[in-house]
Formats: C-alpha cells, sequence, structure tokens
C-alpha cells in the first residue's frame, strides 16, 4: 500500500473513532436522563432526534419539537427535548443541535415540562450524539488511578478510609443518580434536587472532613466534580445534604477520588482523638458563654468524661437505644449508668448527670438544652465544674451527649443566677416548647415565648407572685409559671421558670418580677429587665 493511501485510511479510521455516534433513547418521565457521555469544555457536540412521544396520552405524538403549545418563554414547546452539561444551563435540542460545549460534565436529556404534570406519558425519542466521550471511557483513560467508592444513599454517610493533610486537594467526581424520596421525586444527580433546604439543593453531594464518627471541621459542597483544597487534616466522607428533613432514599452514586493516602488505624484514632477534642472546645466555650451570662463559674474539659460520652453516643446510634442506660448483651456496651461509664474511663470525682440531644451540630445541641425548663434549671447549677463531650453520626442522625461533672463543696456567692441576663440584648423570641419530660400542661399550644429563669441558691418553697410587663406599652405577659410548689413532675427545681404563652415581640424590653417564698418562710423579690433580639428564631 503506497503511503498516501495509508495516511487517508489512518485519518478516516481516526475521524469514525474521534466522531462515533453514541445512541441515547430518551423517555417522556420528569427525569433529567443520562446520555452516558462525558463531554468537555471546547468539544463539538452534534445530536440528532428520531422518534415521537407525548406527555399526556390526550395529546397526539410529537417528535423534539415538543406539544404545539409554549409551556415557558425560555425553552419553549411543552415536551421539547431538552439538554444540560453537568451542572450548566439547560439549552434547547428539538430535533437538531449543534454546538460547542463551554460545561463540562455528564451530557443529561430530558423533555421542556416547566409546572405541568405529566400524565400517562407514551413513546420515546432516539438522540445520535457525536462527540463527547463515552463514560466508561473517560474514567478508564482518566480515572485509573483514583480510589473508588460505591455510595447508597440509604446508608447516609460514607466514610472513606482516605486521609488528607491540611492544605492538599483532592478532585472529586460523582457519576449516577439518586433520590431523597423514592417514589415522589424524581432521580437526580450529584448537584441534587431542585427543592431548597437551608439554602442548598435537596440531596446534593456533600463532603466532610474530620472523623471517622462523623465529626467535620469542614463541609464543601461537591457535585458531579469538584476540585477540594482541604484546611484541616481528617479522613473524607461523604453525604447527601438532608438538613432536618425527613427522607426515603434510593438509587446510587459512583465516587472517585483522586489525592489523599489510606488512613492508618493510627490515623483514624488521633483523627479522631483531635477532632473530639476541637468540638467539646466549642461545646464548652458556649456553655461557658450561657454560665457567664447567669454570673455563674466556668467549666474545664475532662477528657475521661469526654470518653465515656463519645462510646456512650455510638451505643445509642448503633443499637437505636436513646436512653442514659445500656444493657450488657447490646453491641458496644461499656456499663449500665452514666457513673458506671466515668468510673470505666478514670472519672474518679462525684456523681455525674448525662444529657443528649439529636441534631446535626455541637452548637445547635447546647442551644437546644440551655434553651428550655429543666436542662437549663441543671446548666446553672452552681456546682458544675467538669465536661465531657462526645457525638456519633450514622446515616442521618447525629447524636451529641454531654456528661457533667460537679464540685459538691462549690457554693455561689449569689442568692440568685437568672437567664436572660439582666439588661441582656438580642435575647431570642421563641422556643418549641419540646422537652422531656414536657414541663407544661397537656394541650398547650406550641411554639410559645423564650422561656424566663431565676435560680435561687437557697431553698424555696413557693412563689407569691410571678410579672412579665412589656416595658414599651405597660401590658402583662400571659405565661405559665413553673416552681417548687406547682411543677407538674415533680422535679424538686429550686428555680422559677416563666414561659410566655405566646412568641415574645422583636426589638421589645421585658421587665421580669419574681416573689418566692424561702424554706425560712422569708420572702425574696427578684426583678430585672431584658431586651429581644430583632429576628425570629426558627
Amino acid at each position: 500500500m503506497n503511503k498516501p493511501l495509508q495516511i487517508l485510511l489512518f485519518l478516516l479510521i481516526l475521524t469514525t473513532f474521534v466522531f462515533a455516534q453514541q445512541t441515547v433513547e430518551v423517555f417522556p418521565i420528569n427525569q433529567k436522563q443520562s446520555a452516558q457521555i462525558y463531554v468537555q469544555p471546547g468539544d463539538h457536540i452534534s445530536i440528532t432526534v428520531t422518534g415521537q412521544w407525548t406527555l399526556w396520552d390526550q395529546y397526539s405524538p410529537v417528535d423534539g419539537q415538543g406539544h404545539p403549545f409554549v409551556a415557558n418563554e425560555t425553552f419553549g414547546n411543552w415536551g421539547a427535548l431538552l439538554g444540560t452539561i453537568g451542572n450548566g444551563e439547560p439549552f434547547i435540542v428539538g430535533n437538531q443541535l449543534d454546538m460547542t460545549s463551554d460545561a463540562e460534565g455528564i451530557l443529561y436529556l430530558f423533555p421542556n415540562k416547566d409546572k405541568y404534570q405529566i400524565e400517562n406519558s407514551s413513546g420515546s425519542l432516539v438522540a445520535s450524539v457525536t462527540g463527547g466521550t463515552p463514560l466508561e471511557d473517560y474514567v478508564a483513560n482518566n480515572l485509573s488511578d483514583a480510589e473508588y467508592f460505591a455510595f447508597n444513599p440509604e446508608n447516609g454517610v460514607l466514610v472513606t478510609d482516605l486521609v488528607f493533610e491540611a492544605g492538599e486537594t483532592a478532585e472529586v467526581y460523582a457519576f449516577g443518580d439518586w433520590t431523597m424520596w423514592k417514589d415522589t421525586y424524581p432521580l437526580v444527580n450529584a448537584d441534587g434536587h431542585e427543592f431548597i433546604a437551608d439554602g442548598i439543593p435537596w440531596g446534593k453531594l456533600y463532603a466532610g472532613i474530620g472523623s471517622t464518627t462523623g465529626q467535620f471541621m469542614n463541609v464543601y459542597g461537591v457535585g458531579q466534580k469538584n476540585t477540594i483544597q482541604f484546611e484541616e487534616k481528617g479522613v473524607l466522607t461523604f453525604y447527601p445534604h438532608i438538613s432536618n428533613f425527613i427522607s426515603s432514599k434510593n438509587g446510587q452514586m459512583s465516587i472517585y477520588v483522586v489525592g489523599g493516602q489510606p488512613a492508618t488505624d493510627e490515623d483514624k484514632v488521633s483523627i479522631d482523638t483531635e477532632t473530639s477534642q476541637y468540638f467539646a472546645q466549642i461545646a464548652l466555650n458556649q456553655f461557658n458563654q450561657y454560665r457567664s451570662a447567669c454570673q455563674l463559674n466556668s467549666l474545664e474539659i475532662n477528657e475521661s468524661l469526654s470518653q465515656a460520652a463519645m462510646i456512650h453516643a455510638k451505643y445509642m446510634l448503633e443499637n437505636n437505644s436513646f436512653t442514659r442506660t445500656e444493657e450488657e448483651d447490646y453491641p458496644y456496651f461499656t456499663a449500665q449508668s452514666p457513673d458506671d461509664r466515668a468510673n470505666f474511663f478514670g472519672y474518679d470525682q462525684s456523681k455525674i448527670r448525662e444529657m443528649f440531644c439529636m441534631t446535626e451540630s455541637v452548637d445547635n445541641a447546647v442551644n437546644i438544652l440551655f434553651n428550655t425548663v429543666y436542662h437549663r434549671i441543671r446548666l446553672m447549677n452552681p456546682q458544675l465544674k467538669y465536661l465531657g463531650y462526645g457525638s456519633y453520626k450514622k446515616g442521618d442522625q447525629t447524636i451529641h451527649v454531654f456528661d457533667f461533672g460537679y464540685d459538691t463543696e462549690y457554693s455561689s456567692e449569689s442568692l440568685y443566677h437568672v437567664y436572660p441576663a439582666e439588661n441582656a440584648t438580642d435575647v431570642q423570641l421563641q422556643w418549641s416548647g419540646y422537652e422531656l419530660p414536657d414541663p407544661l400542661p397537656a394541650g398547650t399550644v406550641k411554639p410559645l415565648g423564650a422561656p424566663i429563669t431565676a435560680l435561687f441558691t437557697e431553698k424555696i418553697t413557693s412563689t407569691v407572685i410571678t410579672e412579665i410587663v412589656n416595658a414599651d406599652t405597660g401590658e402583662m405577659v400571659e405565661h405559665y409559671p413553673i416552681s417548687p410548689d406547682n411543677d407538674i413532675n415533680k422535679r424538686k427545681i429550686n428555680a422559677v421558670i416563666l414561659v410566655p404563652i405566646y412568641i415574645l415581640n422583636p426589638l421589645t424590653t421585658y421587665n421580669v418580677s419574681i416573689t418566692v417564698v424561702k424554706e425560712n418562710e422569708e420572702e425574696q423579690t427578684v426583678a430585672w429587665s431584658f431586651t429581644t433580639t430583632e429576628l425570629v428564631q426558627q
């Protein structure tokens, strides 16, 4: 064969390889359907469409131009074929499209639906696509050195075995489809649903860097592809953004990670310890801010209590058993009571009190506990001295455990401590009203105003009068008074708590007055004022 003919044959083969057509069947459903083609910026894409479909059986089948009425001004007819690349903006395909991509990611094809419901659809379109790279080939040629993880969202979190140093980067690819609400929300890619939860697409893939137990010092939105530079050393974990919404997950995400090193057992122990200490310090600072406002002594971290709190957090979530008492036959059993668990880890001081809370973040857990009736009273105890903290994450659930130790010989120099503090500003307006046991009468309408607490250091027996007055209007504020003589749960409290029946007004000053009878039958009156915040807390 002569040389010009060899060159021509080579060019024909090369052209056939580069511009090979890939055929994709697209269905008239409310879902972006993957063409399994990876497109990079600068790739020329040509799409030719054949076939017919209908998005409603009352309409005749149509081609890629869609049904003859406009669904929206941007994309035209209802049922017209649309496309998108990665998380880029949608574009009209119709029956024919030639374009040069400025986006990167998988090519998705789907019908133009807008706000209209698809009912009894039928048929399909066939898109012949030239350009891009078959996803399987892209993975084989570009991600052969990446670590691969199959992530079933029903598991809630995926803890990898990769550790990253501070300043290191990871390149993360996520291919696949999942839904956060099976049979209700359509399958979506790693960029998540159109539904926004706390400003973030519900179900968007996130990466966390921190411990193996779900304590993240930093989190990063990933989506289909992202390069992350980590600010802290830690183990890499993935999870879908759920917030506080109930979910029913389905699907699978294939995740490829370039970078990092396999974490040794020593790495994991060291990182878990450092991360736990980091979050314990956050909890300590927050508790001490509250206690300082009440003119109370500061707490200090006790590592033995923190170890006891951490292992009990794991016990509760792994066994789905939310109680302070552990059962010996259950996995991760340490000891039955909080006191025994603390002693097991070397704590040899006085009595232990334990609190736990189910929420995503430690700061939210502290706020929830302190802004209650009974838990606040315990957290205002002048004899509190030591704090132990541990948390554990499993699936969508994160539990925070706080173990407290006491200095029983300490006595406060004040006759009382109040919260909100005297002349406090930015005081929250409302309380959900939910606490176990419930301190309020059956049938109480919730939410309510934020609780107001006066804790006494000398024993009190009853209340004479309790008042909350709107200083701006002079109006009395209706409230539930809770005191030793009327506490429906008979908790032996030495405090008076006023719970406003209605949410407090923003930027308003309130005057509080409480008169109690002490054990020696003397009366004592406490009076102070505070001003509320501008915004309603959710």
